[in-house]
């Protein structure tokens, strides 16, 4: 049943200001006539991409099989189309079920804030339910049923649940979070992630079918006081307790966290401030796939960990430079080599010191190596980051020789020159789908090849 203080909320119109996202409106269309500027785009299960102009409030389709647009005409040889939904209101945000059957967006309408649900296919509206105020966050479940954080000037905290006609008579609560923030849901409908505390640090997710348990996640020292953030949610077949990634705002670093707790939390450089990113699947393997605001998009396998690949395997390692103190010894290396996973080897200068006990190994970033390397045999880091083979010389090594060398991490995304916040991850067809604002254009990208197609003009 609805709480008393949830159904208050409601009924005196005092939902909490907005947090978790921007309730200005959205930025400015840059469309003219018929061409698209998408602010979002959004993927469903049923193969078509929902595309949008926030401002303008309008909602196209796009076959992701064909690539054609459902009532599409023709300007001047580009593609555009006519608008499938045109609600004649700033929509403010959008919210897709992960089986792609349910949209729910919060537009800005006449009297103010207003929730509005639809089918995806014909946009046949289901419910819709009027605001006195923005909420903190919301999520859609599969079956079109709405997770809300209504907050209120008291904090209640509770996590409420509509169905997919947003009748407010049908709300029930689901579980009260202490001073809440945000919440996601996995793209399997199983699980809400949740923020929340008094130092706005505590993470932890809640089962859609035990209402009851809140578990935390790990702290992580690093996400202490963050203030903004975003949160990838996903599970799949290598993490079927479900992953989440956290990656605060104004930070180049993103952590991900197994739900299940059965491994530690990593740590992964995003090589530059993110725009889009997405979790999911591709090849049977656990991948995020993110866009940086300089406009590349790059793919990391936590499986393999490694960044994607769109070049033919090179060693990225110098040469190597040797300082051979009297008597001279005449001893090489050669023969480096670095992993063929990129993000094993990093950018760093490697040095190789003689001692009586053998080589010692060390990088600059990597640090010390354990095992020595020896003269005749090639040796290799334990991470895998480096190998190279040392080869005698005419005369024995002696204290003070050693080598340096530098070696780099050769990862490169896939220009792509779009920083819109909004991407899907195609698992189906392998494809990235980016919305591309600055330039009114819907990019299909191909992460594993870095082919890129101009979908929309």
């Amino acid at each position: 049943m609805l709480s008393f203080n949830f159904a208050l909320a409601l009924a005196a119109g005092s939902l909490l200001v907005c947090s978790g996202f921007s309730c200005g409106g959205g930025g400015a269309a840059t469309a003219e006539g018929l061409f698209i500027a998408p602010d979002f785009i959004q993927g469903e299960a049923s193969g078509m991409i929902v595309v949008g102009e926030k401002a303008r409030g309008k909602i196209w389709t796009v076959s992701a099989e064909n690539l054609e647009v459902p009532e599409r005409v023709g300007v001047d040889g580009k593609k555009a189309t006519l608008p499938v939904l045109d609600l004649g209101a700033t929509i403010l945000e959008l919210r897709l079920s992960p089986d792609g059957n349910t949209l729910i967006l919060l537009a800005e309408g006449e009297g103010g804030p207003v929730l509005r649900s639809y089918e995806t296919q014909g946009f046949q509206e289901q419910g819709s339910l009027d605001l006195a105020d923005y909420p903190l966050d919301f999520v859609v479940a599969n079956g079109g049923e709405l997770y809300l954080l209504p907050g209120g000037a008291g904090g209640t905290g509770n996590v409420a649940r509509l169905p997919k006609t947003l009748s407010y008579a049908e709300a029930q609560t689901l579980a009260v979070i202490p001073e809440p923030q945000g919440l996601e849901l996995s793209p399997d409908g199983g699980h809400l992630l949740l923020r929340y505390g008094p130092g706005e640090d505590r993470f932890g997710w809640l089962g859609l079918a035990d209402f009851n348990q809140v578990t935390d996640l790990t702290w992580t020292p690093e996400l202490s006081g963050v203030g903004a953030y975003r949160a990838i949610f996903f599970t799949t077949q290598a993490y079927p307790g479900g992953a989440v990634m956290i990656v605060p705002d104004g930070q180049d670093q993103a952590y991900k966290f197994s739900l299940d707790q059965t491994e530690p939390t990593t740590k992964l450089d995003l090589k530059g401030l993110t725009g889009g990113m997405e979790a999911g699947e591709l090849s049977g393997d656990p991948v995020l796939i993110w866009v940086t605001l300089a406009g590349y998009l790059y793919l990391y396998d936590f499986a393999t960990q490694c960044y994607g690949n769109f070049e033919q395997y090179v060693s990225r390692a110098g040469t190597a430079a040797f300082t051979d103190e009297l008597p001279l010894s005449g001893t090489t290396l050669g023969k480096i080599k670095t992993s063929e996973c990129l993000g094993i080897t990093r950018t760093e200068t490697w040095t190789v010191t003689y001692t009586e006990a053998g080589w010692q190994v060390a990088g600059t970033v990597s640090g010390p190596q354990t095992g020595l390397a020896r003269e005749g045999e090639v040796y290799a880091t334990p991470g895998g980051e480096v190998s190279f083979l040392l080869s005698a010389g005419e005369n024995p090594a002696s204290a003070g020789d050693l080598f340096t060398f530098s070696t780099a991490d050769g990862i490169s995304g896939i220009y792509v020159g779009a920083v819109s916040p909004d991407l899907y991850l195609d698992e189906a067809r392998g494809l990235v789908w980016v919305a591309d604002t600055p330039g009114g254009r819907v990019l299909a990208v191909d992460p594993l090849t870095g082919s890129v197609e101009k979908i929309i003009y």
